[in-house]
């Protein structure tokens, strides 16, 4: 063992004796889910086709459609043809694909159909997961678990997904992971000057399946005719909070939405009972700023999830004393000792963290990557949170 390794060890070894008491069972491996595919998993909703290459050269690995769930497909034929055509155009990019099934082949319990959709495409090599969504929150939940049920037999490897932000006990087991949304941006929350902890926004404690929250990068401020926004332009900063956020409550993959955004809202067609949102175009072409938002908490999430796969968590937060306002998780990695933090009121936040013995030097997260390493004098390390925030510490 190098000098350096041994170090490393040692430090570890005093972390863990310093951290937890005698016994304690604080420690638990994690991203065992996402560990089922060879690649960090990092999603973007609402892609069309002749986008994949563009995300994927974005450092984006998972996509997803909507109008393989929401189309009117008659037949399995039918939507084999279409979803074999997205998933050929994602594969020739490297991507894979969350892929829905039809929302209303689910509520009317089309057995047949569901059944030759999946036995026609499971083989095929951009299918990361079969997709539900939504029907329990639209009093469909029959609809959700009879699609868990199909998948669960013809496809156990790819398993399904679950897009669901209801509380339901009978979800709470069901299906490989659990999608919701986490827009943690809105009006409130800016008169309120703090935002959504992910666990305020799901009690994730609750579920029996990993989850994968998909991060803010809708607004309706962006959408033409929609008088009363609930959801604002998220800023830099206010992402890199919410990315935070998830991770230290355990998300194992981080999905965004959408690439394409609706511009306008169709008031007499939302009276008629029909979807009112129209007229999308790209993120990148109504709202660069945020794209670009988006695009760098990419990169943060990747460095992340990268040194999070296979890490075991340690109760660290009677120990730390961080603020209250802060959140913070931390995980012994193959690097180091690794320490989240996320601060969600608009107030910066600068305090201390007494670190492990034997511990000489730390990097921290910015913009992407991990600084170079840095001396720790009377075995403290200063942090300085913008508010609201996040960073991440890689002690040594």
């Amino acid at each position: 063992m190098t000098c350096r390794r041994l170090k490393r060890a040692l430090a570890i070894a005093g972390f863990l004796t310093w951290l937890l008491p005698t016994n304690s069972g604080a420690t638990e491996a994690v991203g065992e889910t996402a560990g089922k595919d060879a690649r960090i998993l990092l999603g973007l909703y609402g892609v069309p086709a002749e986008e994949c290459s563009l995300v994927a050269s974005l450092g984006f690995t998972v996509v997803h459609t909507f109008t393989l769930q929401a189309g009117s497909y008659q037949t399995s034929s039918e939507y084999v043809a279409a979803a074999r055509t997205y998933l050929d155009q994602a594969h020739r990019h490297g991507l894979r694909v969350l892929t829905g099934l039809p929302r209303h082949w689910l509520r009317e319990k089309r057995e047949t159909a569901t059944r030759d959709a999946i036995r026609a495409l499971r083989d095929h090599p951009a299918l990361l997961a079969w997709y539900e969504e939504e029907n329990a929150q639209q009093g469909h939940k029959s609809a959700a678990l009879f699609a868990h049920a199909i998948v669960q037999e013809e496809d156990p490897q790819r398993g399904l997904v679950l897009s669901e932000a209801v509380r339901d006990r009978d979800l709470a087991d069901v299906g490989r992971a659990r999608v919701f949304t986490y827009y943690a941006v809105t009006p409130r929350a800016r008169r309120s000057r703090q935002l959504q902890k992910l666990e305020e926004r799901f009690p994730v404690g609750e579920l029996g399946v990993p989850f994968w929250p998909v991060l803010q990068c809708y607004a309706d401020e962006l959408v033409e005719g929609y008088d009363k926004p609930r959801f604002l332009v998220p800023r830099r900063e206010e992402l890199r909070y919410t990315l935070h956020s998830a991770l230290i409550a355990g998300a194992e993959a981080i999905l965004f939405y959408p690439f394409l955004h609706a511009t306008r809202f169709d008031r007499e067609r939302h009276e008629r009972g029909q979807w009112g949102f129209t007229d999308y175009k790209t993120l990148p072409e109504i709202a660069p700023e945020l794209w670009h938002a988006v695009c760098a908490t990419t990169e943060e999430a990747r460095v992340l999830l990268s040194l999070l796969r296979g890490a075991r968590r340690l109760d660290a937060r009677r120990m730390l004393r961080v603020p209250r306002s802060v959140e913070v998780g931390t995980w012994e990695t193959r690097d180091g000792l690794l320490v989240l933090f996320a601060n969600r009121r608009r107030t910066p936040e600068s305090f201390e963290v007494r670190v492990p013995p034997r511990t000489t030097s730390y990097q921290q997260l910015f913009h992407g990557g991990f600084s170079k390493e840095r001396r720790i004098e009377d075995d403290v390390v200063r942090v300085e949170l913008s508010g609201p925030g996040g960073t991440a510490l890689l002690l040594d």
